[in-house]
């Protein structure tokens, strides 16, 4: 992850720092503003005035512009060992509302590259530092085809890890509901994009994934997770 950070602040070192941040003084305060300015590194930006700022960037807070200069360092507290100063899932949909995609080949692929470190650390890791919900919700606010991250579960499915299944686990049964017979996400920050995780979560090719798992996983919580998940499926 660090090396994936690292990738982001020379991928954005050519962004120049703002003279000055449009910003709602209710929402961060002048002091905030003022320290985000007048620090000449990034890396070390006070954590509380950059989860601040990240909260209302492009909204009552800064440009485009703006945003794609603090974008390393909001990424990093982001991603912290204290991840409560922002969330994820927010900070992913500024990217989209700023536009991402179309940016420069070496920023684009920065930040999706980020994405896939983050994705595939927390698939393999049970308890993760994020939830999965949190970091599968935030990816899908940034990107428009989960296709590979979903795919890249159903690979893990398959080899009986006990990591993937517990996770998957753990969503369909408190951050997923079945409404109207389809599966729905229960995070509101998916705000209607959850469409591919629901045809997902319903395609045979999982449930087959799951019972391809069941009988290569070796110790008990995955054995558990997958006979819990052929059911719940």
């Amino acid at each position: 992850m660090q090396e994936a950070i690292d990738r982001l602040y020379v991928a954005f070192a050519g962004e120049a720092r703002p003279r000055e941040l449009q910003h709602c003084p209710c929402c961060i305060s002048d002091e905030q503003i003022d320290e985000l300015l007048m620090s000449g590194n990034r890396r070390t930006m006070p954590a509380d005035a950059v989860a601040d700022y990240a909260s209302h960037a492009l909204t009552t807070a800064g440009t485009v512009a703006d945003f794609r200069y603090f974008l390393p360092r909001v990424l990093e507290v982001a991603l912290s060992d204290t991840p409560e100063w922002i969330d994820l899932e927010l900070v992913c949909g500024r990217l989209r509302t700023a536009g991402w995609t179309q940016w420069s080949d070496e920023e684009r692929q920065a930040v999706q590259h980020l994405l896939k470190v983050l994705w595939e650390q927390t698939l393999h890791a049970f308890p993760s530092r994020l939830a999965l919900d949190t970091v599968l919700c935030a990816i899908g606010n940034a990107e428009d085809d989960l296709t590979g991250y979903l795919g890249a579960w159903s690979t893990a499915l398959r080899t009986g890890e006990a990591a993937p299944a517990l996770h998957l686990s753990d969503l369909v049964s408190w951050s997923a509901r079945v409404v109207n017979g389809r599966w729905r996400m229960r995070n509101a920050y998916w705000d209607n994009r959850d469409g591919q995780v629901a045809a997902w979560l319903a395609a045979e090719s999982t449930r087959e994934a799951v019972v391809a798992g069941f009988d290569a996983a070796v110790d008990e919580p995955a054995l558990e997770a997958l006979a819990e998940l052929s059911v719940l499926l």
